[in-house]
């Protein structure tokens, strides 16, 4: 089944959707000028700039302009998609490559050995399945050259829960940053530990390093303005040993 989903009027469309040699029949016989890209399931009429969309097993997932929502996927079988610290900043590379090539703005992320956490924004339609899709197939492909592996990295498609309140944002990007707290157990300098996690956007907001993958400002923003860096510092780390604030259970996921 075919939905229009918007409009493109990108003059660089063409390069980023490929030609199909036999395509899916239905609305192509009404179109002349046409592409899909096949990853996204996406096809666009040239003549129009409207874009539809077709797959009958995955249908879109649709994402509010200006909704904030928590994003979270992990290895196939639970299995490590981080194996040293350049696979790391390989991912992160293309983070801020492919946010500032889609309109997304990502508020906190934490990157775990098997596992990814982000809290983004989406500005404009699509951008953060967009994002997602580009992201993660690109270091897949990444990844499966490195270490010679074959087969699908990740537990199917990323997953997304939508923040729904202002009260929730502060708490989720708190849960976002206290991941690591796992990887110390009991431990004198487990608050220490936790600051010094490199693959975490906590240090950012910590540190008066500014930093072009995140905006911090979002969530800082609620705190006071004598010293929000400090307050949040604080609210991270208060009652540490437990991660979520029991009204954002349905925010979070099983890892």
């Amino acid at each position: 089944m075919w939905s229009l989903i918007g409009y493109c009027r990108n003059s660089k469309l063409r390069q980023r959707f490929k030609k199909l040699r036999h395509p899916p029949k239905i609305l192509l016989a009404t179109l002349t000028n046409y592409a899909i890209r096949p990853t996204t399931c996406e096809v666009v009429d040239f003549a129009t700039s409207q874009v539809y969309y077709w797959n009958m097993a995955s249908p879109p997932r649709l994402f509010e302009n200006g909704s904030f929502y928590h994003v979270y996927n992990r290895g196939n079988r639970k299995q490590q998609i981080f194996l040293g610290y350049k696979d790391y900043e390989r991912f992160l590379n293309k983070t801020l490559e492919y946010k500032k090539k889609f309109n997304v703005n990502i508020v906190a992320f934490c990157l775990m050995s098997n596992h990814f956490h982000f809290l983004i924004q989406q500005l404009s339609p699509n951008t953060i399945s967009k994002f997602f899709s580009d992201l993660c197939n690109s270091y897949s492909r990444y990844f499966n050259t490195k270490y010679e592996t074959v087969g699908g990295l990740y537990q199917g498609r990323f997953k997304a829960k939508r923040i729904d309140k202002d009260e929730y944002l502060i708490h989720v990007s708190r849960y976002i940053h206290l991941n690591p707290v796992g990887l110390f157990g009991p431990s004198e300098n487990l608050v220490s530990n936790l600051l010094a996690y490199r693959w975490s956007s906590l240090q950012y907001y910590l540190s008066s390093g500014r930093n072009e993958i995140i905006d911090a400002n979002v969530i800082l923003n609620y705190f006071s303005k004598i010293n929000p860096v400090e307050d949040y510092k604080k609210f991270v780390i208060s009652n540490i040993e437990v991660p979520a604030y029991p009204d954002i259970e349905h925010l979070v996921f099983e890892e």
